[in-house]
């Protein structure tokens, strides 16, 4: 037995080590620690009852003072531990998605897990969780079409007036531009992202194409009536 540690299992101690280490129904952990005592009382040192119990040296030194200290009831009850990492406050996860929401800093087209995680003070893997729980993926960008029209919304709002309700003896005329055009210039404006979605970019390209494909047909039946694929007006003009 260790220097220090020094007791005497009585009777009724026994009884109830015995209890404890004889049935089947017991924790492991509290049977093998019951057998600890059991066996230093009936004389083993150290090492046998290491030998005996299949525990290490530290184990079967801690369960032995227990016993010393508090008695059966000490080796039944396992000693709470503080939490190993306190968990993130709501105010650096506030702060977390709204930086992940904003605009990119400076020289860079987004916020990555680590630039995040070197404004805020938190790991990258804890930043990473956050921006998971919120679905955010600020290197995520969809792009989309503004238009430059100031009639925008009500030539849009009259086509789908049309598609909803189409005029009797309607003629639907279809421009389609060549396949791969060259684009001269192009500008991608950012937006936030929101929860779930990417990055919102808007795309503004400025194409140098000719029309490859004009047509007409009935926009009650949907069948084109006529095609030309030539490259003049005069074609588009004769449909």
């Amino acid at each position: 037995m260790r220097t220090g540690v020094d007791f005497d299992v009585s009777d009724e101690q026994r009884r109830r080590l015995e209890a404890i280490a004889g049935d089947g129904n017991s924790k492991v952990k509290h049977a093998r620690r019951a057998r600890i005592v059991l066996l230093t009382d009936d004389g083993l040192g150290t090492m046998a009852v290491m030998a005996e119990t299949g525990s290490a040296k530290a184990t079967v030194w801690r369960w032995q003072e227990r016993f010393m200290r508090e008695g059966v009831d000490g080796l039944l009850r396992d000693k709470t531990r503080p939490p190993g990492k306190p968990r993130t406050s709501e105010e650096k996860v506030r702060e977390v998605v709204e930086l992940a929401r904003s605009s990119a800093p400076e020289g860079e087209t987004h916020w990555t897990v680590r630039a995040l995680a070197e404004e805020v003070g938190l790991s990258p893997t804890t930043v990473h969780k956050i921006l998971v729980r919120h679905r955010l993926a600020p290197h995520k960008v969809r792009q989309f079409k503004v238009s430059t029209d100031p009639k925008f919304a009500e030539k849009t709002r009259d086509v789908i007036e049309l598609y909803m309700n189409p005029p009797d003896r309607a003629v639907v005329l279809v421009n389609a531009e060549v396949k791969f055009p060259r684009s001269a210039k192009a500008e991608f404006p950012s937006f936030w992202c929101f929860g779930g979605e990417p990055v919102q970019s808007s795309v503004r390209v400025s194409f140098l194409g000719r029309p490859r494909f004009f047509g007409g047909g009935g926009g009650v039946m949907g069948a084109f009536v006529r095609t030309c694929s030539g490259m003049r007006s005069a074609c588009f003009l004769s449909l």
